[in-house]
């Protein structure tokens, strides 16, 4: 997942911005739910299930640098919330400015800064979903850092 990009850099730089105390990393997913999905409460709660456990073991091997092992030792606090919105964009920028319930670990603050790797959407893609990076980039107060993953570094290199 592209998304994933953009931790390791999100890390050092809470890390570096809160020393000599330890920062706070919140990993946050917006389900956007399918039509059927609003209806049948089972499914609802499928999709968000999955999405929740997906954190909550990124999160584990964060923690024990499995998947990140510079993170390992900069002894952030790493937390996650799951959180339903229509819009993604206006998902992320909700959970950052106010706060959400941060699944096991109650209501955490507002974020400080957001962190987005960007999903190469270019053309006629872009114009169809819209650029989520650049819709919040103008509707939020935060700072945004946004990370370009490596496999789309790679694709622009000549050969």
């Amino acid at each position: 997942m592209r998304a994933q990009a953009s931790i390791v850099p999100a890390a050092q730089l809470i890390a570096a911005l809160s020393a000599p105390e330890h920062g706070a990393l919140h990993l946050t997913r917006v389900v956007v739910l399918p039509e059927a999905a609003l209806h049948s409460q089972s499914e609802r709660e499928a999709i968000l299930q999955q999405a929740k456990q997906y954190l909550n073991s990124l999160a584990d091997h964060l923690r024990e640098g499995l998947l990140a092992n510079p993170i390992a030792g900069l002894k952030l606090s790493i937390t996650w919330s799951v959180t339903v919105d229509t819009d993604i964009a206006a998902g992320i920028i909700r959970v950052a400015e106010q706060g959400e319930d941060a699944e096991g670990t109650g209501v955490f603050d507002s974020s400080q800064v957001i962190a987005m790797a960007t999903q190469g959407y270019s053309g006629q893609q872009q114009w169809v979903m819209g650029s989520i990076i650049q819709r919040v980039l103008h509707a939020t107060r935060l700072p945004l850092l946004i990370v370009r993953p490596p496999d789309m570094i790679a694709k622009d290199q000549p050969i």
